[in-house]
Order: C-alpha cells, then sequence, then structure tokens
C-alpha cells in the first residue's frame, strides 16, 4: 500500500511539473519570431514617441519615453467585438525584427465586466533589452462564448 502512495505521488509530481514546463512556453512563444516590416516601430532617434499600431483588428493608440535602459509606456486598446479575454503584449525586437522579449501591458481577465472592457488602457514601465531597436504589439484574444 505504500509503494503504490509513493508511486502516485510520484506520478502526480510528473504532470504538475510538465504543465508548469507548458506554462513556461506559452510565456516564450513569439520570442525569436520575425516581425514583419509593416509592424515594426523603430525606436529611431526619439526618446518620446507617440503613435497608433494596427495589426489584424487591434489598435493600440500608444505614448512611450525611454530613460536609459527603461520604457515608460501609456496606451489604449481597441478590438472590435466581444471578447471573453484579450491579451495585448509589447514585443522588443532587434535591427532586423527578431523579437527579444514581450510582456503583456493590457489584460482583460476573463469575461471581465463591461466597464473594464470599455476602458482597456493600460501605463507600464518596462526594462528594455540592451539590442532593442524597436518594438512591435501582438495579442491573443478569446471569442465572446455566450451573449451577455
Amino acid at each position: 500500500m505504500n509503494n503504490l502512495l509513493h508511486v502516485t505521488i510520484g506520478k502526480n509530481a510528473i504532470w504538475y511539473l510538465l504543465i508548469l514546463i507548458s506554462f513556461g512556453f506559452l510565456g516564450c512563444a513569439g520570442v525569436g519570431q520575425i516581425v514583419p516590416v509593416d509592424n515594426r516601430i523603430s525606436f529611431g532617434e526619439k526618446a518620446n514617441d507617440e503613435g497608433s499600431f494596427s495589426r489584424w483588428g487591434l489598435t493600440v493608440d500608444y505614448s512611450y519615453s525611454l530613460s536609459g535602459g527603461n520604457m515608460t509606456m501609456a496606451g489604449q486598446v481597441s478590438y472590435p467585438g466581444g471578447a471573453d479575454s484579450l491579451d495585448v503584449r509589447i514585443q522588443f525586437l532587434d535591427a532586423v525584427g527578431t523579437v527579444l522579449k514581450q510582456k503583456i501591458v493590457y489584460s482583460s481577465g476573463y469575461r471581465a465586466s463591461r466597464d473594464r472592457m470599455a476602458e482597456r488602457t493600460f501605463k507600464e514601465t518596462l526594462v528594455v533589452p540592451t539590442a532593442a531597436t524597436g518594438i512591435s504589439f501582438d495579442y491573443s484574444a478569446q471569442p465572446r462564448s455566450s451573449h451577455r
């Protein structure tokens, strides 16, 4: 009986470890990919900039300020239609457009209140990778599963 308990605990520990590793990989999805030129926002010579980014239905009106190795970014997200959840990520790019690092800057949560979904603003202070020459945005959305 005691050996059976150890085997069961060992199997459960392996499953939990595999699940945690999978979540770790999901957080890194996109790193190493190359972003098309049309979707890149170059830092150029400006330490401060603002603009509007649109891709696949997502629009992000943003402003940022670079200071040393940090970036302060604020923005408003627009996404047509309803979604049970919406996550928007900033991607830091090198000169070739390769994603060096990404971080979620806006997350609606799951089935957030209509007030939260209408707000869709963010403000973040981020550490910029040393090789970064620009940014882009990406998102994931789960379509609304029911009418509320």
